[in-house]
Protein backbone atom coordinates (compact mmCIF):
# COMPACT_ATOMS: atom_id res chain seq x y z
CA UNK A 1 0.00 0.00 0.00
CA UNK A 2 1.27 3.39 -0.90
CA UNK A 3 1.95 5.68 1.96
CA UNK A 4 0.19 9.03 2.35
CA UNK A 5 3.14 11.06 1.03
CA UNK A 6 3.26 9.05 -2.23
CA UNK A 7 -0.45 9.55 -2.87
CA UNK A 8 -0.22 13.28 -2.19
CA UNK A 9 2.81 13.53 -4.45
CA UNK A 10 0.97 11.88 -7.38
CA UNK A 11 -2.03 14.12 -6.83
CA UNK A 12 0.03 17.34 -7.17
CA UNK A 13 2.46 16.15 -9.85
CA UNK A 14 1.51 18.19 -12.91
CA UNK A 15 3.09 18.99 -16.26
CA UNK A 16 6.09 20.84 -14.85
CA UNK A 17 6.40 18.58 -11.79
CA UNK A 18 6.52 21.60 -9.47
CA UNK A 19 3.63 22.96 -7.43
CA UNK A 20 3.97 26.45 -5.96
CA UNK A 21 1.09 28.66 -4.99
CA UNK A 22 3.45 31.64 -4.70
CA UNK A 23 4.76 31.45 -8.27
CA UNK A 24 1.91 29.60 -9.94
CA UNK A 25 4.23 26.88 -11.25
CA UNK A 26 2.46 23.53 -11.42
CA UNK A 27 -0.88 24.98 -10.36
CA UNK A 28 -3.71 24.72 -12.88
CA UNK A 29 -6.02 27.60 -13.66
CA UNK A 30 -3.94 30.56 -12.45
CA UNK A 31 -1.25 32.79 -13.95
CA UNK A 32 2.39 31.89 -13.73
CA UNK A 33 4.43 34.09 -11.42
CA UNK A 34 1.33 35.90 -10.27
CA UNK A 35 3.39 37.64 -7.57
CA UNK A 36 5.12 39.59 -10.37
CA UNK A 37 1.94 41.04 -11.86
CA UNK A 38 1.65 44.86 -11.77
CA UNK A 39 0.46 46.16 -8.45
CA UNK A 40 -1.95 49.05 -8.12
CA UNK A 41 0.14 52.25 -7.88
CA UNK A 42 0.66 53.68 -4.43
CA UNK A 43 -0.10 57.27 -5.42
CA UNK A 44 1.92 59.88 -3.55
CA UNK A 45 0.15 62.93 -2.18
CA UNK A 46 1.54 66.42 -2.92
CA UNK A 47 2.90 66.60 0.62
CA UNK A 48 4.68 63.26 0.19
CA UNK A 49 6.18 64.48 -3.08
CA UNK A 50 7.41 67.58 -1.24
CA UNK A 51 8.97 65.39 1.44
CA UNK A 52 10.53 62.98 -1.07
CA UNK A 53 12.70 65.59 -2.80
CA UNK A 54 13.97 66.75 0.59
CA UNK A 55 15.02 63.38 2.04
CA UNK A 56 15.95 61.42 -1.11
CA UNK A 57 18.98 62.68 -3.03
CA UNK A 58 18.23 60.83 -6.27
CA UNK A 59 14.70 62.23 -6.48
CA UNK A 60 15.96 65.72 -5.77
CA UNK A 61 18.47 65.40 -8.57
CA UNK A 62 16.00 64.16 -11.21
CA UNK A 63 13.57 66.96 -10.31
CA UNK A 64 15.96 69.92 -10.21
CA UNK A 65 19.08 68.92 -12.16
CA UNK A 66 17.30 68.37 -15.50
CA UNK A 67 15.84 71.93 -15.67
CA UNK A 68 19.16 73.38 -14.58
CA UNK A 69 21.08 71.48 -17.26
CA UNK A 70 18.51 72.15 -19.99
CA UNK A 71 18.55 75.91 -19.34
CA UNK A 72 22.18 76.31 -18.34
CA UNK A 73 23.07 78.15 -21.57
CA UNK A 74 19.71 79.78 -22.26
CA UNK A 75 18.15 79.87 -25.73
CA UNK A 76 17.84 82.10 -28.78
CA UNK A 77 14.65 82.93 -30.66
CA UNK A 78 14.85 83.81 -34.36
CA UNK A 79 12.27 84.75 -36.94
CA UNK A 80 11.08 81.90 -39.10
CA UNK A 81 13.14 82.98 -42.13
CA UNK A 82 16.18 83.83 -39.93
CA UNK A 83 16.03 87.44 -41.13
CA UNK A 84 16.18 88.54 -37.48
CA UNK A 85 17.89 86.78 -34.61
CA UNK A 86 17.37 86.87 -30.85
CA UNK A 87 14.11 88.73 -31.35
CA UNK A 88 12.70 88.04 -27.85
CA UNK A 89 15.77 89.01 -25.80
CA UNK A 90 14.25 92.18 -24.31
CA UNK A 91 10.95 90.44 -23.54
CA UNK A 92 12.76 87.53 -21.88
CA UNK A 93 14.88 89.84 -19.74
CA UNK A 94 11.91 91.97 -18.65
CA UNK A 95 10.10 88.90 -17.27
CA UNK A 96 13.18 87.10 -15.96
CA UNK A 97 11.96 84.31 -18.17
CA UNK A 98 14.93 81.98 -17.73
CA UNK A 99 14.39 81.73 -13.96
CA UNK A 100 10.62 81.44 -14.41
CA UNK A 101 10.96 78.62 -16.94
CA UNK A 102 13.42 76.74 -14.72
CA UNK A 103 10.95 76.87 -11.83
CA UNK A 104 8.04 75.85 -14.08
CA UNK A 105 9.99 72.86 -15.37
CA UNK A 106 11.01 71.74 -11.87
CA UNK A 107 7.46 72.07 -10.53
CA UNK A 108 6.11 70.10 -13.50
CA UNK A 109 8.56 67.30 -12.82
CA UNK A 110 7.80 67.26 -9.11
CA UNK A 111 3.99 67.25 -9.31
CA UNK A 112 3.27 65.92 -12.80
CA UNK A 113 2.53 69.31 -14.36
CA UNK A 114 2.70 73.04 -13.69
CA UNK A 115 0.19 75.76 -14.48
CA UNK A 116 1.75 79.22 -14.68
CA UNK A 117 -0.56 82.24 -14.33
CA UNK A 118 -0.04 84.97 -16.94
CA UNK A 119 -0.87 88.46 -15.65
CA UNK A 120 -1.77 90.65 -18.64
CA UNK A 121 -2.14 94.41 -18.50
CA UNK A 122 -5.75 95.56 -18.68
CA UNK A 123 -7.28 92.11 -18.08
CA UNK A 124 -9.55 92.15 -15.02
CA UNK A 125 -11.88 89.16 -15.16
CA UNK A 126 -9.83 85.96 -15.12
CA UNK A 127 -12.97 83.80 -15.33
CA UNK A 128 -13.50 84.81 -18.96
CA UNK A 129 -11.35 83.53 -21.85
CA UNK A 130 -8.40 85.73 -22.71
CA UNK A 131 -9.28 87.87 -25.77
CA UNK A 132 -7.17 87.49 -28.92
CA UNK A 133 -3.73 89.02 -28.49
CA UNK A 134 -1.11 90.14 -28.46
CA UNK A 135 -1.19 91.12 -24.78
CA UNK A 136 1.26 92.94 -22.57
CA UNK A 137 2.30 90.16 -20.19
CA UNK A 138 3.66 91.87 -17.08
CA UNK A 139 4.24 88.83 -14.83
CA UNK A 140 4.21 85.01 -14.83
CA UNK A 141 3.61 83.11 -11.60
CA UNK A 142 4.32 79.33 -11.49
CA UNK A 143 1.73 77.56 -9.31
CA UNK A 144 2.23 74.47 -7.18
CA UNK A 145 -0.17 71.54 -7.58
CA UNK A 146 -2.44 72.44 -4.64
CA UNK A 147 -2.50 76.09 -5.71
CA UNK A 148 -4.25 75.37 -9.01
CA UNK A 149 -7.07 72.81 -8.87
CA UNK A 150 -9.47 72.05 -11.77
CA UNK A 151 -13.13 72.91 -11.27
CA UNK A 152 -14.71 72.06 -14.63
CA UNK A 153 -13.66 70.21 -17.79
CA UNK A 154 -14.33 71.10 -21.42
CA UNK A 155 -17.16 69.14 -23.05
CA UNK A 156 -16.94 70.82 -26.47
CA UNK A 157 -16.21 68.10 -29.03
CA UNK A 158 -15.03 70.72 -31.54
CA UNK A 159 -12.39 72.06 -29.19
CA UNK A 160 -8.82 70.77 -29.09
CA UNK A 161 -9.11 70.96 -25.29
CA UNK A 162 -12.03 68.52 -25.13
CA UNK A 163 -11.97 66.64 -21.77
CA UNK A 164 -9.19 68.92 -20.52
CA UNK A 165 -9.69 71.18 -17.47
CA UNK A 166 -11.29 74.53 -18.37
CA UNK A 167 -11.82 76.46 -15.13
CA UNK A 168 -9.46 76.36 -12.13
CA UNK A 169 -9.55 77.47 -8.53
CA UNK A 170 -6.31 79.37 -7.92
CA UNK A 171 -5.02 80.27 -4.48
CA UNK A 172 -1.51 81.06 -3.28
CA UNK A 173 -0.39 78.72 -0.50
CA UNK A 174 2.99 80.07 0.54
CA UNK A 175 4.72 80.52 3.91
CA UNK A 176 3.18 83.60 5.52
CA UNK A 177 0.49 84.12 2.88
CA UNK A 178 -2.72 82.45 1.78
CA UNK A 179 -4.06 84.84 -0.83
CA UNK A 180 -6.94 83.69 -2.98
CA UNK A 181 -6.97 84.57 -6.67
CA UNK A 182 -10.33 83.01 -7.53
CA UNK A 183 -11.65 81.15 -10.55
CA UNK A 184 -9.34 81.33 -13.59
CA UNK A 185 -10.00 80.31 -17.19
CA UNK A 186 -7.56 77.95 -18.88
CA UNK A 187 -6.47 80.60 -21.42
CA UNK A 188 -4.79 82.62 -18.64
CA UNK A 189 -2.60 79.65 -17.71
CA UNK A 190 0.43 78.16 -19.41
CA UNK A 191 0.73 74.42 -18.80
CA UNK A 192 3.98 72.48 -18.67
CA UNK A 193 3.13 68.74 -18.77
CA UNK A 194 4.60 66.06 -16.56
CA UNK A 195 5.57 62.61 -17.76
CA UNK A 196 3.24 61.02 -20.35
CA UNK A 197 0.15 59.12 -19.28
CA UNK A 198 -2.79 57.55 -21.07
CA UNK A 199 -6.05 59.46 -21.29
CA UNK A 200 -7.68 57.07 -18.85
CA UNK A 201 -4.86 57.07 -16.28
CA UNK A 202 -5.99 59.25 -13.38
CA UNK A 203 -3.92 60.39 -10.44
CA UNK A 204 -6.55 60.36 -7.67
CA UNK A 205 -4.54 62.68 -5.43
CA UNK A 206 -4.14 65.51 -8.02
CA UNK A 207 -6.82 65.56 -10.71
CA UNK A 208 -5.96 67.29 -13.98
CA UNK A 209 -2.24 66.56 -13.83
CA UNK A 210 0.06 64.06 -15.51
CA UNK A 211 2.53 61.60 -13.94
CA UNK A 212 5.19 63.20 -11.77
CA UNK A 213 8.85 62.26 -11.93
CA UNK A 214 8.75 61.56 -8.20
CA UNK A 215 5.89 59.09 -8.71
CA UNK A 216 7.58 57.41 -11.69
CA UNK A 217 10.87 56.96 -9.83
CA UNK A 218 9.38 56.12 -6.46
CA UNK A 219 9.14 52.35 -6.74
CA UNK A 220 12.64 52.07 -8.23
CA UNK A 221 14.08 54.37 -5.55
CA UNK A 222 12.32 52.43 -2.80
CA UNK A 223 13.54 49.10 -4.17
CA UNK A 224 17.08 50.49 -4.38
CA UNK A 225 16.86 51.63 -0.77
CA UNK A 226 15.67 48.20 0.30
CA UNK A 227 18.49 46.55 -1.65
CA UNK A 228 21.08 48.84 -0.08
CA UNK A 229 19.74 48.27 3.41
CA UNK A 230 19.56 44.53 2.83
CA UNK A 231 23.17 44.52 1.68
CA UNK A 232 24.23 46.51 4.72
CA UNK A 233 22.31 44.16 6.99
CA UNK A 234 23.90 41.17 5.32
CA UNK A 235 27.34 42.62 5.92
CA UNK A 236 26.55 42.73 9.63
CA UNK A 237 24.53 39.56 9.94
CA UNK A 238 26.03 37.06 7.51
CA UNK A 239 28.77 35.83 9.78
CA UNK A 240 29.11 33.19 12.43
CA UNK A 241 30.96 33.16 15.72
CA UNK A 242 32.68 29.88 16.43
CA UNK A 243 33.59 29.21 20.07
CA UNK A 244 35.71 26.22 20.94
CA UNK A 245 35.46 24.82 24.48
CA UNK A 246 38.25 22.49 25.66
CA UNK A 247 36.81 19.19 26.84
CA UNK A 248 33.39 20.22 25.62
CA UNK A 249 32.55 16.77 24.34
CA UNK A 250 32.70 15.33 27.82
CA UNK A 251 31.09 18.31 29.48
CA UNK A 252 27.96 18.26 27.31
CA UNK A 253 27.52 14.54 26.85
CA UNK A 254 25.63 14.05 30.10
CA UNK A 255 21.84 14.18 29.99
CA UNK A 256 20.82 16.06 33.10
CA UNK A 257 19.23 19.40 34.04
CA UNK A 258 22.51 21.26 34.44
CA UNK A 259 23.62 20.35 30.94
CA UNK A 260 20.27 21.47 29.53
CA UNK A 261 20.61 24.78 31.34
CA UNK A 262 24.05 25.24 29.81
CA UNK A 263 22.78 24.51 26.32
CA UNK A 264 19.87 26.92 26.81
CA UNK A 265 22.23 29.64 28.00
CA UNK A 266 24.46 29.19 24.92
CA UNK A 267 21.42 29.24 22.64
CA UNK A 268 20.19 32.46 24.21
CA UNK A 269 23.65 33.98 23.86
CA UNK A 270 23.68 33.10 20.16
CA UNK A 271 20.24 34.59 19.54
CA UNK A 272 21.13 37.91 21.12
CA UNK A 273 24.26 38.54 19.03
CA UNK A 274 24.30 40.69 15.84
CA UNK A 275 25.32 37.68 13.82
CA UNK A 276 23.50 34.94 12.02
CA UNK A 277 24.27 32.44 14.75
CA UNK A 278 26.80 30.81 17.03
CA UNK A 279 28.53 27.49 16.64
CA UNK A 280 29.92 25.53 19.58
CA UNK A 281 32.87 23.23 18.99
CA UNK A 282 35.12 21.20 21.26
CA UNK A 283 38.89 21.34 21.09
CA UNK A 284 41.32 24.24 21.52
CA UNK A 285 40.12 27.22 23.54
CA UNK A 286 39.56 30.03 21.00
CA UNK A 287 36.85 32.22 19.43
CA UNK A 288 36.83 33.23 15.77
CA UNK A 289 34.46 34.81 13.25
CA UNK A 290 33.68 33.09 9.96
CA UNK A 291 32.71 35.67 7.33
CA UNK A 292 30.17 34.73 4.69
CA UNK A 293 30.97 35.65 1.05
CA UNK A 294 29.39 38.90 -0.16
CA UNK A 295 30.03 38.41 -3.87
CA UNK A 296 26.37 38.14 -4.85
CA UNK A 297 25.15 41.29 -3.12
CA UNK A 298 26.74 43.81 -5.51
CA UNK A 299 24.97 42.22 -8.47
CA UNK A 300 21.61 42.49 -6.74
CA UNK A 301 22.11 46.16 -5.94
CA UNK A 302 23.39 46.86 -9.49
CA UNK A 303 20.10 45.68 -10.98
CA UNK A 304 18.24 48.19 -8.82
CA UNK A 305 20.49 51.02 -10.04
CA UNK A 306 19.71 50.02 -13.62
CA UNK A 307 15.99 50.27 -12.88
CA UNK A 308 16.49 53.94 -12.05
CA UNK A 309 18.07 54.62 -15.43
CA UNK A 310 15.20 52.87 -17.21
CA UNK A 311 12.56 55.35 -16.00
CA UNK A 312 13.59 58.24 -18.27
CA UNK A 313 16.76 57.02 -19.92
CA UNK A 314 19.09 59.13 -17.78
CA UNK A 315 22.44 57.33 -17.37
CA UNK A 316 23.28 56.22 -13.84
CA UNK A 317 26.65 58.00 -14.00
CA UNK A 318 24.71 61.26 -14.48
CA UNK A 319 22.21 60.55 -11.70
CA UNK A 320 24.89 59.50 -9.23
CA UNK A 321 27.64 61.87 -10.55
CA UNK A 322 30.04 58.91 -10.18
CA UNK A 323 29.45 55.32 -11.27
CA UNK A 324 28.38 53.06 -8.38
CA UNK A 325 30.49 50.01 -7.73
CA UNK A 326 30.02 47.31 -10.34
CA UNK A 327 28.69 49.70 -13.00
CA UNK A 328 30.49 50.91 -16.10
CA UNK A 329 32.45 54.12 -15.76
CA UNK A 330 32.20 54.95 -19.47
CA UNK A 331 31.49 58.64 -19.05
CA UNK A 332 31.71 59.37 -22.79
CA UNK A 333 28.75 57.12 -23.63
CA UNK A 334 26.83 58.47 -20.63
CA UNK A 335 27.39 62.07 -21.72
CA UNK A 336 26.11 61.33 -25.21
CA UNK A 337 23.01 59.59 -23.87
CA UNK A 338 22.29 62.43 -21.45
CA UNK A 339 22.81 65.02 -24.19
CA UNK A 340 20.16 63.31 -26.32
CA UNK A 341 17.82 63.23 -23.32
CA UNK A 342 18.28 66.97 -22.71
CA UNK A 343 17.67 67.71 -26.40
CA UNK A 344 14.40 65.74 -26.30
CA UNK A 345 13.40 67.54 -23.12
CA UNK A 346 14.04 70.95 -24.67
CA UNK A 347 12.19 70.14 -27.88
CA UNK A 348 9.17 68.34 -26.41
CA UNK A 349 8.55 70.38 -23.26
CA UNK A 350 10.37 73.71 -23.11
CA UNK A 351 9.95 74.81 -26.74
CA UNK A 352 6.12 74.41 -26.92
CA UNK A 353 5.75 76.31 -23.63
CA UNK A 354 7.86 79.22 -24.89
CA UNK A 355 6.12 79.37 -28.27
CA UNK A 356 2.69 79.51 -26.61
CA UNK A 357 3.85 82.37 -24.39
CA UNK A 358 5.31 84.26 -27.35
CA UNK A 359 2.08 83.86 -29.33
CA UNK A 360 0.09 85.31 -26.44
CA UNK A 361 2.44 88.22 -25.79
CA UNK A 362 3.97 88.98 -29.19
CA UNK A 363 1.47 87.75 -31.78
CA UNK A 364 1.24 84.91 -34.25
CA UNK A 365 4.53 85.46 -36.06
CA UNK A 366 6.32 82.18 -36.70
CA UNK A 367 9.43 81.80 -34.56
CA UNK A 368 12.24 79.26 -34.21
CA UNK A 369 13.91 78.53 -30.86
CA UNK A 370 17.55 77.44 -30.89
CA UNK A 371 19.11 75.61 -27.95
CA UNK A 372 22.92 75.66 -27.56
CA UNK A 373 24.67 72.32 -27.38
CA UNK A 374 24.51 71.19 -23.77
CA UNK A 375 27.64 69.07 -24.20
CA UNK A 376 29.90 70.65 -26.84
CA UNK A 377 32.84 68.61 -28.16
CA UNK A 378 36.13 68.75 -26.31
CA UNK A 379 39.24 70.19 -27.99
CA UNK A 380 40.42 66.69 -28.88
CA UNK A 381 37.00 65.77 -30.32
CA UNK A 382 36.89 68.99 -32.36
CA UNK A 383 40.35 68.26 -33.76
CA UNK A 384 39.21 64.79 -34.83
CA UNK A 385 36.08 66.19 -36.47
CA UNK A 386 38.09 68.87 -38.28
CA UNK A 387 40.55 66.29 -39.59
CA UNK A 388 37.72 64.08 -40.84
CA UNK A 389 36.05 66.99 -42.61
CA UNK A 390 39.31 68.06 -44.23
CA UNK A 391 39.87 64.56 -45.62
CA UNK A 392 36.29 64.44 -46.88
CA UNK A 393 36.50 67.85 -48.56
CA UNK A 394 39.82 67.00 -50.21
CA UNK A 395 38.28 63.87 -51.67
CA UNK A 396 35.21 65.70 -52.95
CA UNK A 397 37.31 68.46 -54.53
CA UNK A 398 39.58 65.93 -56.26
CA UNK A 399 36.49 64.18 -57.67
CA UNK A 400 35.07 67.46 -58.91
CA UNK A 401 31.94 67.12 -56.79
CA UNK A 402 32.52 70.53 -55.16
CA UNK A 403 34.90 73.44 -55.72
CA UNK A 404 37.44 74.91 -53.28
CA UNK A 405 35.30 78.07 -53.17
CA UNK A 406 32.32 76.05 -51.96
CA UNK A 407 34.48 74.49 -49.24
CA UNK A 408 35.52 77.93 -48.02
CA UNK A 409 31.94 79.19 -48.14
CA UNK A 410 30.71 76.36 -45.95
CA UNK A 411 33.06 77.40 -43.15
CA UNK A 412 32.06 81.06 -43.11
CA UNK A 413 31.76 82.21 -39.51
CA UNK A 414 33.34 78.99 -38.20
CA UNK A 415 30.06 77.19 -38.75
CA UNK A 416 29.88 74.43 -41.31
CA UNK A 417 27.00 74.87 -43.75
CA UNK A 418 25.20 71.98 -45.44
CA UNK A 419 26.87 70.35 -48.42
CA UNK A 420 25.45 71.36 -51.81
CA UNK A 421 23.09 68.83 -53.38
CA UNK A 422 24.77 67.09 -56.29
CA UNK A 423 22.30 65.45 -58.68
CA UNK A 424 23.44 62.60 -60.94
CA UNK A 425 21.71 64.15 -63.95
CA UNK A 426 21.79 67.93 -63.92
CA UNK A 427 18.64 69.62 -65.20
CA UNK A 428 19.43 72.29 -67.74
CA UNK A 429 16.02 74.00 -67.75
CA UNK A 430 16.23 77.19 -65.66
CA UNK A 431 12.67 77.03 -64.36
CA UNK A 432 13.02 73.40 -63.27
CA UNK A 433 16.36 74.12 -61.63
CA UNK A 434 14.87 77.00 -59.63
CA UNK A 435 12.05 74.78 -58.40
CA UNK A 436 14.53 72.33 -56.91
CA UNK A 437 15.47 74.82 -54.16
CA UNK A 438 11.93 75.40 -52.93
CA UNK A 439 10.27 73.60 -50.04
Amino acid sequence: MDDVFSRVGRQWRLADSVSSVATGLGVLGIDKARDARPAHPAWLSPQEQDDAVVVEGILRRVVYAVPEDALAQGWRTDSRNSAETDITADFDDALGLESVLEEVDAVARQYGGCYALMVCEGVQDLRKPLPPGPHNVIAIHPLMALECLPLTWSTDLKSKNWTNPELFQVQAIRPGIGQGVGVVHRSHLLYMPGLPRSRTTINPTILGYDISVVQAYWEAVRDLGLARRSAALALMEQSMVVMTVPGGQGLFSADDEEVKKAWNALDLWGRTRSTRGTALLTGNNKVERLEAPMTGLAEGVRVQYEQLGAVEGIPITVLMTTPPGGLSGDDVAARKAYRKFIMRHQRRRLTPWLLELYRTALGDERRVIHWPDSDPPTAAEEATISSTRATRDSTLVSLGAITPEEVRARFAGDEELPLPVVLPDAIEDDDSADNLGEG
